[in-house]
Formats: structure tokens, C-alpha cells, sequence
């Protein structure tokens, strides 16, 4: 009900608005000040030969931008390293569960076409205020091998793991603000903040992490709940408060 009613000591009756909810309160907010809410998310995967340099998931990228074309597009990098690739995007929330999806679809995971393969979501942050990074650009790189890792014995555990990354990341994105592109410099400068092609195949490997499947049943698609009530026969009488 939109309103209710309540009687005063005189005896006449009054409608009384219900107060406003807190999304209510926070969308009105965000109307005064202008401010846009974005989301985050960070994917580690290996890759084949068949990826090439990137231009399936560039071409992922574009359908998003041609989907929500009022919207300031999708930023962030692709990572490409040998044998690995790690997505960074920032976009409107509705354009994630749309990207992730075609991610499913275009990897080819488990067919002779495969592309990539492991794909893990590492990070993924919702209500961001802005966004960090440069229009969406496939970035190849070659930075020093780690070897073997093992992300829960250095961090600690994997929320941390995770986390350290995902925090190096977004100082590479305010560093890079208010430039125009992403120079040849990008991978000298802030070489010691990105992850090597050894730790993102550590990430891609960690059942700890959401695979891209397990991201999409349960963020991304509707709930259905089967209450016990629902599979009895007769039905129960409801319950009178």
C-alpha cells in the first residue's frame, strides 16, 4: 500500500504516507549530486593460440558499448601475457551479466576452437562511483616470471589474495587518470602493480574463485526457490497473523 490511514484524537480520519525506502533515498541522492554508479569485475583465464591478440573478446566489448549506447561505454584493459589473460572492465551494472555471458559463449571452453579456458572471477565491486580507467584495449605485455605460486600460502588466504591484486589494479587506474590513451609506457611504468602471466594462471587455477559459470547461476540469473509447502498435496491453508 502506498498509504495508510490513521485516526486522530478528534476522530477524522488521515492518509499517511509511508516513508521513503533507502534505495529511494540513495537514487535521490545520487540525482542531486550527479553521480553515476558503475560496476567492476576482474576475470583471470588462460588463453590458446587461438586467441591471438584479443580481438574476440574486443569484439565482446563492442556489443556492449552498441547495447547501452546512452551509457560512457566500457573501460579497463585486457592483460595479455603468455598462455594468460586478465580482463578488467568497468561498466554500467546491466552490461556486466551481458558480458560475462558472451565470455561463456565465445570461449569455446572445452571444444577443439577453445580460446580460453579457467576463466575465474577474481574481483567485482558494484555501486562505483567512477570510472578509473581509459576506453576498453587489448594490452600485450611481457613482464618477469614467479614461478610457482601459491596464492593462500604468500596472502595468507584468497580473499587477500584477491584483494592485493584488485588494489594494485586500481592504483594503476588513478595514476592513469585524465589521460588520453594507453601509451608504450604502460607496462614500464606500472610494471610492479600488474600481475605476471604466472599469478593470473594461479588465480585461473583456484577453485576458491567464482568460475564465470558459478557467476552467472548465482549473481546473474533469476533465484528460484522450491519451498516444501510448494510440493504437497492438498496445499496448506495460509497462515492467518
Amino acid at each position: 500500500m502506498a498509504a495508510e490511514e490513521a485516526t486522530s484524537a478528534e476522530g477524522t480520519t488521515t492518509e499517511v504516507g509511508l516513508p521513503p525506502s533507502l534505495l529511494d533515498t540513495i537514487s535521490d541522492r545520487f540525482k542531486r549530486q550527479q553521480r553515476q554508479s558503475f560496476s567492476r569485475i576482474v576475470v583471470a583465464a588462460k588463453v590458446t593460440d587461438k586467441f591471438g591478440q584479443g580481438d574476440s573478446v574486443l569484439q565482446m566489448v563492442n556489443k556492449v558499448n552498441a547495447a547501452f549506447p546512452k551509457d560512457s561505454g566500457v573501460t579497463g584493459f585486457g592483460l595479455l601475457q603468455s598462455g594468460t589473460c586478465l580482463l578488467l572492465l568497468e561498466c554500467v551494472p546491466d552490461a556486466i551479466p551481458m558480458f560475462v555471458r558472451l565470455l561463456v559463449d565465445g570461449s569455446g571452453e572445452g571444444g577443439q576452437g577453445e580460446l580460453m579456458s579457467g576463466m575465474r572471477v577474481v574481483a567485482q565491486s558494484e555501486d562505483v562511483g567512477q570510472q578509473y580507467f581509459l576506453p576498453f584495449e587489448m594490452l600485450l605485455v611481457n613482464l618477469p616470471k614467479e614461478g610457482d605460486i601459491d596464492l593462500e600460502q604468500e596472502e595468507g588466504d584468497l580473499t587477500t589474495a584477491g584483494s592485493n591484486m584488485y588494489v594494485k589494479l586500481m592504483q594503476v587506474g588513478q595514476a592513469m587518470a585524465g589521460k588520453g590513451a594507453y601509451d608504450d609506457k604502460f607496462k614500464t611504468t606500472h610494471a610492479s602493480f600488474l600481475p605476471t602471466s604466472d599469478r593470473v594462471r594461479a588465480f585461473s587455477l583456484c577453485s576458491g574463485f567464482f568460475s564465470v559459470d558459478e557467476f552467472i547461476s548465482t549473481l546473474c540469473n533469476p533465484v528460484h526457490v522450491r519451498l516444501e509447502s510448494d510440493l504437497v498435496w492438498p496445499m496448506e491453508e495460509r497462515l492467518v497473523y
